[in-house]
């Protein structure tokens, strides 16, 4: 299995954790359909369409000089030097969102169609990158910045997980953005250098 899709596997496990659901069967779907297909021991059925938020996408477009190109390189080059992270989420948040809101989805039939946007994800080479700072994250921001957006899409639910330290926000036709989950809420879980990363490993710090 590819890369990209074991991530995206991982990331909906993940995602199902925070809520407290059990997935009996989660499938990783090649295009036009959504990324992952994943049936829940309530016998619901859900389709994800998986991405990540990268805090400075909305200022770079996705190229070069962005913070997971910068990330990547300072990484493979044994680099350990600070990286300066932009504070405005609801502008990253409301860019991915609008990439994803053009796109056409072949979902299958029974199939809740929903939009994970995944941040501050323990990951080699895009811990930085990702990471949006929830203090700069309100509801009513969020709301104004992408309902509109959200309410014209195929999309019937969007969750925004930020993975460390486990925030969850959450979106319906029916609601604004309402945040389900807050990082109090975990008092057991480990400190951001024993996070799990993505693919079992554990982050050691800088880029070792």
């Amino acid at each position: 299995m590819a890369l990209k899709a074991q991530k995206e596997l991982e990331l909906v496990l993940r995602l199902l954790q925070r809520k407290g659901l059990h997935a009996v069967d989660r499938q990783s779907w090649p295009p036009p359909l959504p990324d992952v297909g994943a049936t829940l021991s309530d016998g619901r059925r859900i389709a994800f369409e998986v991405t990540e938020v990268h805090a400075d996408e909305h200022l770079f477009g996705g190229g070069k000089g962005c913070l997971r190109a910068r990330e990547v390189r300072q990484a493979q080059q044994g680099e350990d030097v600070p990286i300066s992270v932009p504070n405005a989420p609801i502008a990253a948040i409301k860019y991915r969102i609008q990439a994803k809101c053009v796109k056409r989805y072949a979902a299958k039939p029974g199939y809740e169609l929903s939009l994970l946007l995944a941040a501050n994800i323990p990951q080699f080479g895009g811990v930085a990158a990702t990471t949006l700072f929830p203090a700069f994250i309100q509801e009513a921001a969020l709301t104004a910045a992408t309902h509109d957006l959200l309410e014209s899409s195929a999309f019937e639910r969007v969750y925004l997980h930020l993975i460390q330290p486990g925030v969850l926000y959450e979106w319906s036709k029916q609601e604004a953005w309402v945040e389900m989950a807050k990082a109090s809420d975990e008092g057991t879980r480990p400190p951001f250098w024993a996070e799990p990363l993505l693919g079992g490993a554990c982050w050691q710090g800088g880029a070792s």
